[in-house]
C-alpha cells in the first residue's frame, strides 16, 4: 500500500498520542454529553453519566502515559459504553482508505493492543433506575424481560441490578447483541455452544421477522 502525505496528515489529525490529547478530547466530550439537548436524558440520568466521565478523567490525570509516535501507527482511543468507560492502547497496519476529499478517513483496520484505564458505573436497583429514568419500576422489568437493558445482572430470581448510566431504551430497534458469560446449549445445533456473542437482527424485507447470528472471536 501507497502511503501518501494525505493519509498521514489524516491518521494524525484523527487520533489521540498524548496524555494532553485525551484529557483535552474528553473534557469537549463531557460537555458535550452536558450541553446536548438531542439525547433525550432525565436530568439525573446525565448527572449519573456526568459523574462517571469525572472519575475517568481524575484516574486519567493521575496516569503516566508516553507520547506516542504517529509513525508508529499506535494511537489512544476511549470508549464511552453503557456500563463503563475504558482507555485503549490501538493500532493499525496503515491500511487506510480516505474519503473522496482526502480529509477525513473513511476506513481503517484497527486492532486493541491492550486496555489501560477502565472505570465501570455504579450499579443500582430496579427501583433506583426507575427513578433516575422518570419511569415506573414495572416499565424497567419489562425492558428486562424484553432484553432491552443489556447490562442488567440478575442477583437472584426476581432481583436486577442496572449500570445506573444506561441509557433508557428506544422504542424500538433494529439491532441487538448479547455477549455470553457461560455456552448456550441448544438441541440439534451443537456448534451454538462456541458462541460467545449473539447478533439479532431485524429482517427489513419482512420486518415482522429477525435473523440471528453467533460469532467466536
Amino acid at each position: 500500500m501507497r502511503l501518501t502525505n494525505d493519509i498521514i496528515a489524516a491518521f494524525y489529525r484523527h487520533h489521540l498520542f498524548s496524555k494532553e490529547d485525551l484529557i483535552k478530547s474528553f473534557k469537549m466530550t463531557m460537555e458535550h454529553i452536558e450541553l446536548d439537548k438531542d439525547k433525550e436524558y432525565t436530568e439525573m440520568s446525565k448527572h449519573h453519566k456526568l459523574q462517571l466521565c469525572r472519575k475517568f478523567l481524575a484516574k486519567l490525570e493521575k496516569c503516566r502515559l508516553p507520547e506516542l509516535a504517529p509513525a508508529d501507527w499506535q494511537f489512544y482511543n476511549y470508549e464511552i459504553s453503557s456500563n463503563a468507560i475504558e482507555l485503549n492502547l490501538c493500532n493499525t497496519n496503515g491500511d487506510i482508505e480516505l474519503s473522496e476529499d482526502g480529509k477525513d478517513i473513511s476506513s481503517m483496520d484497527v486492532t486493541i493492543e491492550c486496555s489501560l484505564l477502565r472505570v465501570e458505573s455504579d450499579y443500582v436497583s430496579i427501583d433506583q433506575f426507575a427513578k433516575i429514568q422518570e419511569v415506573k419500576p414495572l416499565t424497567v422489568r419489562n425492558w428486562i424481560r424484553k432484553g432491552k437493558l443489556r447490562y442488567a445482572r440478575q442477583v437472584d430470581k426476581v432481583e436486577w441490578l442496572i449500570p445506573s448510566t444506561q441509557d433508557k431504551p428506544p422504542r424500538y430497534h433494529d439491532f441487538v447483541q448479547y455477549t455470553l458469560l457461560e455456552p448456550l446449549r441448544i438441541d440439534g445445533f451443537p456448534l451454538v455452544s462456541l458462541a460467545e456473542v449473539i447478533s439479532i437482527y431485524k429482517d427489513h424485507e419482512n420486518k415482522s421477522m429477525y435473523k440471528c447470528s453467533f460469532e467466536n472471536f
